[in-house]
């Protein structure tokens, strides 16, 4: 996962957003628990109303720890989700395999020297023909090793 990327949650934290997460999941706490939307609405507002909003002072609080559990487990889980499991063995070796993979001049140098060979010309001469063309002399050598190991690979 790219860690510059945000996710909902992130950067956002406190009492607002617990509580503004808090209040649906509250309300619809009660009415799950009243068996229904009327019941739930008259109850809350017979409650706020009757005791001149003090009632907010225990309903708020509980709406923001609502919210705060419900973010934690949200961040718990991106989290998990966060971390990739571990490769198998075979996939691990590819992977290093794959990142030690030649480069397409090396191939191409690598080719060139086979055909040379195959022609009757020396390396020295082959590598001195590379050489005058401009190619750097770790490009060569990388070829030359990359031969001598594919030719004893297929050898086996």
């Amino acid at each position: 996962m790219n860690p510059k990327k945000k996710h909902w949650y992130q950067g956002c934290s406190g009492f607002f957003f617990n509580t503004l997460i808090g209040i649906p999941i509250c309300f619809i706490l009660t009415c799950i628990y009243v068996g229904g939307i009327d019941e739930a609405m008259s109850i809350i507002l017979i409650a706020i109303v009757c005791t001149a909003g003090i009632s907010l002072v225990i309903i708020l609080p509980c709406c923001t720890l609502a919210g705060f559990i419900t973010t934690s487990i949200c961040r718990a889980m991106m989290k998990k989700q966060t971390s990739p499991p571990p490769l198998p063995a075979g996939l691990a070796d590819a992977t290093t395999q794959i990142a030690e993979m030649p480069s397409r001049d090396c191939i191409a140098i690598a080719m060139f020297l086979r055909k040379a060979s195959a022609a009757g010309l020396s390396e020295a001469t082959s590598i001195e023909k590379l050489a005058a063309e401009g190619w750097s002399n770790e490009l060569i050598q990388n070829a030359i090793n990359y031969n001598r190991h594919t030719v004893s690979d297929t050898d086996q």
